[in-house]
């Protein structure tokens, strides 16, 4: 059992995919680490879409680190045999474009389909099972956990870093915050003030279903290369977008699950907190009968959560004794699925720094 009072290398805020793969690579190499989590797993997370960037660099830090609970996410096959069969393919990006009240027009469909590369596939990760994965990885390496924890203080000293919670105090080297929106060492250290203003305004109404039906069998033209339900799929509509994830769709997955979420400007379709958010989600996509159809006998397995605007952002992300992970830094939207790729790369150039400052490098470290 982790106890209070105890000195570390690294302390890590976040049990997340950034958190977890950055304490396997430093409690691998030696380093004594703490990961600090506000809540517990299993917890959904936003990031269920890989790209090509995101995942090849899985493979990258595991073949670099020796980490393969890592370079399993680098393809379907490997995240079924080895971490959850809930795993869904990403063979193509789909977008089809409706006008509120009338019909689809099946011209406005557009594909795009990467190529196939041998080193990796592009998946749809069911990340709560995907996270607590990695977090039981982290063990495994040798890095201590305390969950159900929230982080009161954060003290930055010239020495140490000393992080206050309710049972206490842990002090360390180094702090490495992954906790993203709600870091207390952002707030303390004021780095949301004079940041820039994201130009983009969205919130979310999100939920994991069951039962939904492939986009395929609903149209008459056909794909331009793969199957609609072989990726992740996107309804865009004026003011917002929906997308639409299936974890069904690999013929090797036992999931019957599909992750699907609103993404709205609030400046043009405001909150209705009249509603709850699930009887605001199926109000917002009556208005579009083709999106509408497409969810129908739809099953809703995670209730329905609604938030606020989504973007934030910071001024700085380094300091004297610390840094923050990009999630922590700021956010602007989830469509094109690349806040997996900010995460690898900061890991890996990250945790390349540290093991450099602890003297445990091997290799030359990276520029930049």
């Amino acid at each position: 059992m982790t106890e209070a009072n105890q000195k570390y290398d690294v302390i890590i805020a976040g049990s997340g995919i950034y958190g977890t793969s950055m304490a396997s690579i430093l409690a691998k190499s030696g380093l004594k680490v703490l990961i600090i989590e506000r809540g517990k797993h299993p917890r959904f997370a936003l990031g269920e879409a890989l790209l090509p960037q995101s995942a090849i660099w899985p493979f990258i830090i595991g073949e670099r680190f020796g980490i393969p609970e890592i370079g399993h996410l680098s393809h379907a096959d490997r995240i079924v045999d080895n971490i959850t069969p809930s795993c869904g393919l990403k063979h193509s990006i789909g977008f089809a474009h409706h006008t509120e009240g009338v019909p689809l027009d099946e011209s406005r469909l557009h594909q795009l389909v990467p190529p196939h590369l041998p080193f990796y596939s592009e998946s749809h990760l069911y990340r709560e099972e995907v996270d607590q994965f990695l977090l039981q990885a982290a063990i495994r390496y040798g890095a201590e956990y305390v969950e159900e924890t929230p982080i009161t203080d954060v003290h930055i000293g010239s020495h140490e870093v000393v992080v206050s919670c309710p049972q206490g105090e842990y002090r360390g080297e180094y702090y490495v915050d992954a906790s993203g929106r709600g870091s207390k060492l952002v707030e303390q250290q004021g780095y949301r003030e004079g940041a820039p203003e994201a130009m983009t305004h969205s919130r979310t109404l999100f939920a994991h279903v069951e039962g939904l039906q492939p986009f395929d069998n609903l149209i008459s033209s056909p794909s331009q290369g793969r199957q609609w339900h072989e990726g992740t799929f996107h309804h865009v509509f004026d003011g917002g977008w929906l997308w639409v994830i299936p974890f069904d769709n690999f013929a090797r997955s036992s999931s019957r699950k599909a992750s699907i979420g609103l993404m709205l400007d609030p400046r043009k379709h405001p909150e209705d907190s009249s509603l709850s958010p699930e009887e605001e989600f199926r109000a917002f996509i009556s208005r579009f009968p083709d999106i509408q159809r497409h969810l129908e006998g739809m099953e809703v397995t995670m209730p329905f959560k609604r938030t606020g605007r989504l973007q934030y952002a910071s001024r700085q992300s380094v300091g004297n004794r610390h840094f923050t992970a990009p999630g922590t830094f700021g956010f602007i939207d989830p469509l094109y699925s690349n806040g997996l790729i900010h995460t690898f790369e900061s890991v890996y150039f990250g945790a390349r720094h540290l093991l450099s400052a602890f003297g445990k490098e091997q290799g030359p470290v990276a520029e930049g």
